[in-house]
C-alpha cells in the first residue's frame, strides 16, 4: 500500500481518507512549510498514534524516508527525520508528568 494512504488508513479508518497530514512532513521535516501546520503537543500525538499501529514506528519512518526520496531526491536528508524527532521527544520529555515515587 501506498505510504499516504496507509497514513489515511491509520488516521481515520481509510485508506482513502483524507488526513490533513498524510504525508506526515508536519512531524519528520522541520524545514518544511507543514512543521508549522501543527504544534509541537500535536506532534507528539501524531507520533503516540504511529506508535500504536502494528507497524513498528521505525518501519514507518523508513516508509516515509523511502517516500520522500522518491518525491523530492535532490533534498531528501534522513538527518532532518532524526532532528525532527529529536525536538519532538525533547518537548515531551520536558512535558511528561512526572512520575510517581
Amino acid at each position: 500500500m501506498h505510504f499516504t494512504r496507509r497514513i489515511n488508513e491509520v488516521f481515520t479508518g481509510s485508506p482513502d481518507g483524507n488526513y490533513a497530514h498524510c504525508t506526515l512532513r508536519t512531524v519528520f521535516d522541520f524545514p518544511a512549510h507543514e512543521w508549522s501546520e501543527t504544534t509541537m503537543a500535536e506532534k507528539v500525538e501524531i507520533l503516540r498514534t504511529l506508535a500504536n499501529c502494528p507497524e513498528r514506528l521505525f518501519h514507518l519512518i523508513m516508509q516515509y524516508m523511502e517516500y520522500y526520496r522518491q518525491l523530492r531526491p535532490d533534498t531528501a536528508d534522513p538527518m532532518t527525520i532524526l532532528w525532527s524527532l529529536a525536538d519532538i521527544m525533547e518537548f515531551a520529555l520536558q512535558n511528561e508528568p512526572p512520575a510517581d515515587e
